[in-house]
């Protein structure tokens, strides 16, 4: 699996090890040290956040990984933003291949935190959730990002069961 990771430094080649960020959201976790990626160019880009600044060059750097479990996906309470930038974390060192240069021309801010909270309460609104599960959650006040992260979760618990041969039983 490919994923990207961005730096101003040219890191071709070399083992880059987990560290925590010299900047992080405010709300984000800093006390697990990580590398962070993203399966996306895009999603690298908008993890940068406020260290994104018109006329930054930025080197995109690739790595690939065997397995998920060498991938960590970091909470809502981890990364205010995670639904947003798909931020995942590499804890363990990697190899780090040149991919291409950047050039920041222009910065467009396309969304806020308050958006995207509509935004996924939105997609919530639209999900067939169970009696029991909006009991459940309703309740608690899970947020919606967590929301949609369980549900996703249970939809691939279900698919791996499915094409495992197990049937579904209607109830």
């Amino acid at each position: 699996m490919k994923l990207y990771f961005i730096s101003q430094h040219n890191f071709d080649s070399q083992l880059i090890k987990p560290r925590i960020p010299a900047t992080v959201m405010v709300g984000e976790d800093n006390t697990i040290p990580r590398i962070c990626v993203s399966f996306s160019i895009t999603g690298a880009l908008s993890a940068l956040g406020k260290d994104l600044t018109v006329g930054s060059r930025l080197i995109v750097h690739m790595c690939e990984v065997i397995s998920l479990a060498d991938v960590y996906q970091p909470s809502n309470k981890q990364v205010p933003d995670v639904a947003y930038t798909g931020e995942l974390w590499i804890l363990c060192p990697i190899v780090m291949n040149f991919y291409l240069h950047i050039e920041v021309i222009e910065i467009i801010d396309c969304i806020t935190k308050e958006q995207l909270d509509n935004m996924l309460e939105d997609v919530v609104n639209e999900l067939d959730l169970s009696e029991l599960a909006i009991n459940e959650h309703g309740q608690h006040g899970t947020s919606p990002a967590e929301l949609v992260r369980l549900v996703l979760e249970e939809k691939d618990k279900t698919i791996r069961c499915l094409r495992a041969g197990m049937k579904e039983i209607e109830k």
